[in-house]
């Protein structure tokens, strides 16, 4: 952050006395003012030493302090590797009505995007557990790298759920294997969907909570980013299907550009849903109703005991 203390942009009118020029007045108030603004703000002072060293109360101080802000002689800008993320976020969150937008700084290499992210997603997901939630999870590379940065710790009827079917096989990112190791990091009862994430029925293809449910969840979390997660992460924005959202300034930027107005379409398929968890303050037993609906009597909810 960078602050800079100046006089005001015009200067005090010249006074002619007798045919002689006079040197500009100034104002007492403006001078006090620029000096506490810089002994504050340069010097580093503390309001109660800046009124010992001038003079003044320390209610003086504090309004000469103001005025300086008011005035324009304190300019304030911010200069920090991170000044360009928090204005992302601010945009995002105007744009689309975001209870939260999280921006982390883009690595140099697209692989190193979703680690980035999921150190930040995995903190905005821990402070948001609490005593009795039904937590839903998505799954994804990213979702996966966010457990590690969830403390593990205890929290009393905190209930986990997988929103895919599971795969035929272990692998990193099965949806079951995700969800139970958060459920397993949080001392929580996990449930599954016994149904495989992909079908071969015309009908259904992905056995998923639909993306047309995801704006009556209480709480929506995306961790996504890179070039390659920007048109998804856009339909899903512009759906209102997201109330928090953490991504990269590269993907935020593309994402701001692209929705500038209202042709990008909104969020088609849930096949294409980013790593999110969904939040919700509800008994275990509402696990059964978080579930997505099953193809032919095939998905059912099984509850299973995390691993200790």
């Amino acid at each position: 952050m960078a602050v800079a203390v100046s006089p005001p942009t015009s200067a005090p009118p010249v006074e002619e006395s007798e045919g002689y020029a006079q040197a500009p007045s100034l104002d007492r108030d403006e001078q006090q003012a620029t000096r506490a603004a810089w002994l504050y703000f340069v010097g580093g002072l503390t309001q109660a030493q800046i009124g010992k060293r001038l003079g003044l109360s320390r209610i003086r101080v504090n309004r000469l302090l103001a005025q300086a802000r008011e005035q324009g002689l304190v300019q304030i800008r911010i200069t920090g590797r991170l000044a360009e993320c928090v204005a992302l976020e601010a945009q995002l969150r105007e744009r689309f009505d975001l209870a939260e937008a999280i921006v982390v700084p883009t690595p140099p290499g697209q692989a190193f995007v979703p680690h980035v992210i999921a150190t930040a997603a995995g903190a905005a997901l821990a402070e948001r557990l609490r005593d009795g939630m039904l937590v839903g999870v998505g799954w994804g590379r990213t979702l996966r790298l966010s457990l590690q940065s969830v403390p593990r710790r205890s929290l009393n009827r905190l209930s986990v759920v997988s929103l895919l079917g599971g795969l035929t096989r272990g692998a990193a990112m099965n949806p079951h294997e995700t969800a139970s190791h958060l459920a397993g990091l949080l001392n929580a009862q996990c449930y599954y969907v016994a149904a495989p994430a992909l079908t071969d029925t015309q009908s259904t293809r992905v056995v998923a909570l639909a993306p047309g449910k995801l704006p009556a969840i209480p709480c929506v979390m995306v961790a996504s980013g890179g070039r390659a997660k920007v048109p998804v992460l856009a339909g899903a924005l512009r759906g209102g299907m997201v109330d928090v959202l953490i991504t990269d300034s590269a993907a935020a930027k593309a994402i701001l550009a692209l929705t500038e107005d209202d042709s990008w379409p909104m969020l088609p398929d849930a096949l294409d849903c980013p790593s999110m968890w969904q939040l919700s303050p509800a008994p275990p037993m509402a696990a059964r109703h978080f579930l997505p609906a099953a193809p032919a009597n095939r998905a059912t909810a099984s509850p299973r005991s995390a691993p200790r």
